[in-house]
C-alpha cells in the first residue's frame, strides 16, 4: 500500500508545478554560447559553422525578439551582420569570416543587461603560403 502513496504524492506533486506556464517575457538574464565555437579554418575565409547564441530570462526561458550585438574583437574578421535579434526560439546567428591574421581570433556576442560571451576560432596559414 505505501508504494501507491508515494507514486501518488509524486504524481500530485509534479502535476501541482504544472500549474503556471513558462512566459517568453521578461528581462535577458543569460546569453548562452548554443554553435561554433573553437572552430578552426584558413585566414580570410568563412568558417564552415555559424556562430550562435541562445538568449533567455530569469526562468531560463528562450526569450524571441532580443537584440544581439556581434563584434570582432581580434583577427580583424568581420560578420555579416553586426546585429541580429533572436528568433522565436530565442537564438540568433551571424556567420563569421576570419581575418588575417594567423591564430586566435575572437567575436563577442553581446545583449543589454547581460554579460558578453566571446566565440573563439583559431585561423591557419591560406593554402600555399607560408605562416607569418
Amino acid at each position: 500500500m505505501a508504494p501507491r502513496i508515494t507514486w501518488g504524492l509524486l504524481l500530485l506533486s509534479l502535476l501541482a508545478g504544472c500549474t503556471t506556464s513558462p512566459t517568453t517575457s521578461g528581462k535577458p538574464a543569460v546569453i548562452v554560447k548554443f554553435l561554433g565555437d573553437d572552430q578552426i579554418a584558413p585566414v580570410n575565409s568563412l568558417l564552415p559553422t555559424p556562430i550562435r547564441v541562445s538568449v533567455v530570462n530569469g526562468a531560463a526561458v528562450a526569450l524571441p525578439g532580443v537584440l544581439v550585438t556581434w563584434t570582432v574583437l581580434s583577427g580583424g574578421g568581420a560578420t555579416n551582420d553586426t546585429t541580429t535579434v533572436t528568433d522565436v526560439n530565442g537564438e540568433s546567428e551571424v556567420r563569421w569570416i576570419l581575418g588575417g591574421k594567423v591564430g586566435e581570433q575572437d567575436l563577442q556576442a553581446s545583449v543589454t543587461g547581460t554579460l558578453p560571451v566571446t566565440f573563439i576560432a583559431t585561423a591557419t596559414p591560406a593554402s600555399g603560403s607560408r605562416a607569418r
